[in-house]
Parts: C-alpha cells; structure tokens; sequence
C-alpha cells in the first residue's frame, strides 16, 4: 500500500514537474513572431533630388549620419528601447525601421 502511495506521489510529482518546463517552452514559441527586415522605400533619381532641394534628406541618409554618430534610437512613444533592441536583430535594421516610420519622413540633415 505505501508502495503504491509513493508511485502515486512520485507520478504526480513528475507530472507537475514536466507541465512546468513544457509550458513555458509552448508560450515562448507562440511569441516568436517571422522576423523581417526593415527596408527603405526605393526613391528614383528625381526623388532624391527633390528632397535635397528642399534642404532634406532621405531615411537612408539620415540612417548614415545616425550610424557614423554611433546613436542609438531613443524609446519614442510606443516602444521602450529595451523592446526595440530585442525586436531587431542589428542596430542598422532598428535604425532602418525608425528612419521609415518616421512621421515627418524626410528630414533636415544634422549636419546643418
């Protein structure tokens, strides 16, 4: 009977303990969402020249001079920096992302 007791205790106990390491395993690859990487939005010739008439850049201007300053996209109101570093597999593609969903969507040059 205490044979039986103890099987019984250790199959539960072994239960929970495979439930506990599965479960969190299943919910953590839910999460992991198709990683896709930022791109710029093709601009012809004309289009560049446009916007550097206006005395702006284009995003992958402004990801340059980001780049060479070694800055880093602070948090903006929608995302923490924290949640961006883990999003983005480079500091290039956050740097890319931000540039693109930028509002004002060619800006003056930080050289200026």
């Amino acid at each position: 009977m205490i044979g039986i007791i103890i099987i019984s205790v250790g199959a539960i106990f072994l239960g929970l303990l495979l439930y506990t390491t599965i479960k969190p395993l299943i919910k953590k690859k839910k999460q992991i969402e198709e990683y896709i990487t930022p791109e710029f939005k093709p601009l012809t010739q004309e289009e560049i020249n446009d916007i550097h008439s206006r005395g702006k850049i284009t995003p992958a201007e402004k990801v340059m001079e980001w780049e060479k300053m070694n800055a880093c996209v602070s948090a903006d109101e929608m995302w923490t920096s924290a949640w961006r570093c883990k999003k983005f597999k480079s500091c290039h593609d956050c740097l890319v992302d931000y540039a693109v969903n930028d509002q004002d969507e060619y800006v003056p040059s930080l050289k200026e």
